[in-house]
């Protein structure tokens, strides 16, 4: 048993790992394959209609079928031991028994049988995507410095074959690299970098180009973009010598062994230690649409993508909610109670989620598939490591303000001083909050700016002239797809603002102290809630239940932050918390609405659970200064 079992890894190995020269780098056949049956045979006989004439040093399934799906045929077949037949139609009307077919496989092993002396067996040729460790590597292409969450769609969509060269004006930016290589991924991962790049076009079989904008409005046909790609493969094309095919730059979720960037997936104001448990714990499939409620809120939003994760990390959002459900694909529902008892059958919830992993299901055309939402604490482990970023030597009890406030895009390079300090070092990736934590560190620094997608400056005085914004457009380097850090010619500057630090899932607001604040003096937190009211009088959204709003442009929301600028204002009675992100001060309820029960709503950047009123509601607070407590903090 023993020897079987080791003769069966040995013939699984050499099957998974053979390729044939010319071979597709992305499609492989399935073995084992699904079997037509043992036909009768002779040399003379064109069972299928043609015969692969190679000098093989072994055969298998394997070998066969990867010749025969280079030759795009939908059968392959095997005979006397040795011999590999493919064909789109098995010519044949006599089937004998399995056991004619039982000739060893040449120079391969005895369990495997490739046909018999006068016998075929014929099998499916199913292509499938390969194994990423058989793949290419170009399949998983990344250039330096490449996004850690995104990639681009591959095949992307074709905008169409334009004339180029000449004076023909298609995209506006070449990548100048010295590829070894090129492809649509090759080309995409590059223009991906570019941030503000809608497009990616592919000329002359090996030059890449990135842009916002198609100058060229002079189609050609398809066939004059059919140049081989460059050290790629002869089945995918790359533009034409006059020519450049223009594509879709389409950011979408890396795959890393299966799992989606979407594993760190968080809506902005997303609490701060809390995340849904996925994959989540399924309450079954139920009958959804035409009339048919099932959960009570629907989330409103453009999503670039569904998936458990996704659609769980707004409802976690939304308080009190106690499932998700996942409809249609790409519709998601949060409530504290499943209104059907009416379930189908799993099958049902089969649409596969939008944008996402071709596996994973949301839901059905009919149907929701319900999930218990289950808030576990943040694992850092798996997220970015620029969460809790701390170079060596930082200061134990700060860290800086972060998004830092921007204060714009200027010129850089090429003479421009802008700031006067740049920090040498050799960084894995950059961010703001890398940047900013080695500014902070140098204690004297007012401000600190992102260049050219990896490079950190730092400095008292921003020493150049202001440019637009788009020039910042740089990806950051080794990091999350959207997050900007300058641009090639720009540098981005941001105020350098320290902050307490946040030890062990508690906030720093717990000593939060805007610009201004008493020195003597705090608000009360938790404070005593006086109730939850309806936010607006007489269906005027302009006249609040309390008269008076903080306008300010919150990172995050609390009570203490809501309550310590109530408290700087004057000295108001009461504070009040709407729609998670809102403060208002008062000295008068205006509203006698109560309606308890919804105030409901996440505090916006906070810790889970924490609540800042409701959607349309208002949770209203007694103002209570108290003495500051000096034991816990600097002297």
């Amino acid at each position: 048993m023993l020897c079987s079992a080791l003769t069966l890894i040995i013939l699984v190995t050499a099957q998974e790992f053979y390729e044939a020269k010319g071979s597709p780098i992305n499609l492989e056949p399935m073995i084992p394959a699904p079997s037509k049956g043992c036909h009768q045979w002779s040399p003379k006989d064109a069972l299928l209609d043609m015969e692969v004439k190679e000098d093989f040093d072994r055969m298998s399934q394997g070998v066969c079928a990867t010749h025969c799906l280079m030759r795009k045929k939908k059968y392959f077949g095997l005979a006397d031991g040795r011999r590999c037949f493919c064909g789109d139609q098995i010519d044949s009307k006599t089937i004998v028994p399995k056991l004619d077919c039982n000739v060893p496989c040449f120079n391969f092993s005895d369990v495997e049988k490739c046909g018999g002396s006068s016998a075929m067996e014929v099998f499916d040729l199913v292509p499938v995507p390969k194994n990423h460790s058989g793949q290419s590597a170009l399949d998983v292409y990344e250039p330096e410095g490449a996004p850690i969450d995104m990639q681009p769609m591959i095949p992307a969509p074709s905008k169409g074959c334009y004339v180029w060269g000449n004076h023909y004006y298609v995209l506006d930016r070449e990548i100048k690299e010295d590829f070894k290589y090129m492809s649509q991924r090759v080309c995409a991962s590059h223009c991906l970098m570019e941030l503000g790049s809608k497009y990616f076009g592919l000329a002359d079989g090996r030059l890449c180009f990135c842009g916002n904008k198609i100058h060229s409005k002079i189609i050609v046909p398809k066939l004059d973009c059919n140049v081989p790609c460059f050290n790629f493969s002869d089945v995918e094309k790359c533009g034409g010598s006059s020519a450049m095919e223009v594509f879709d730059l389409v950011p979408v979720p890396k795959n890393h062994s299966g799992q989606s960037a979407l594993d760190v997936y968080e809506p902005e104001g997303a609490p701060i230690d809390m995340q849904p448990m996925i994959p989540a714990p399924s309450k079954g499939c139920y009958h959804w649409g035409n009339h048919y409620s099932v959960l009570s809120r629907e989330i409103k939003e453009d999503f670039k993508y569904m998936s458990q994760r996704v659609c769980a990390s707004h409802c976690l959002m939304e308080l009190g909610s106690k499932y998700f459900g996942l409809a249609d694909g790409r519709l998601c529902l949060c409530g504290n109670k499943i209104h059907s008892k009416t379930i189908v059958p799993k099958l049902d919830c089969k649409a596969s989620c939008f944008n996402y992993l071709y596996h994973k299901k949301c839901g059905g055309r009919g149907a929701i598939e319900v999930f218990d939402l289950k808030p576990v604490p943040k694992i850092y482990s798996g997220q970015s490591a620029l969460d809790v970023y701390e170079p060596e030597g930082a200061p134990i009890d700060m860290q800086p303000m972060i998004p830092a406030p921007s204060k714009g895009c200027y010129h850089w390079g090429n003479g421009y001083s802008v700031l006067t300090r740049e920090i040498k070092e050799d960084f894995k990736y950059m961010s703001q909050r890398v940047c900013a934590s080695h500014c902070l560190m140098e204690t004297r620094w007012k401000y600190f700016g992102l260049a050219d997608g990896r490079r950190c400056l730092c400095g008292n005085k921003i020493q150049s002239q202001i440019i637009p914004k788009y020039y910042c457009n740089a990806s950051c380097f080794n990091y999350l797809y959207h997050k900007k850090c300058g641009g090639r010619g720009a540098i981005e500057v941001f105020d350098l603002k320290p902050v307490p630090k946040i030890y062990s899932g508690q906030s720093a607001l717990d000593v939060y102290e805007p610009e201004g604040a008493p020195i003597d003096m705090q608000p009360m937190i938790p404070a005593p809630s006086k109730g939850c009211y309806l936010w607006y009088l007489n269906g005027d959204h302009r006249d609040f239940a309390l008269k008076y709003e903080v306008d300010e442009d919150f990172k995050y929301m609390s009570q203490r932050v809501c309550a310590t600028h109530c408290l700087m204002e004057k000295t108001w009675k009461y504070f009040g918390l709407f729609d998670g992100r809102r403060c208002f001060c008062g000295d008068e309820i205006r509203s006698r609405n109560v309606l308890n029960l919804i105030c409901n709503v996440q505090c916006y950047n906070y810790l889970y659970g924490e609540k800042c009123g409701g959607r349309d509601a208002m949770e209203i607070f007694d103002l209570v200064p108290v003495p500051k407590n000096y034991s816990g903090e600097t002297a």
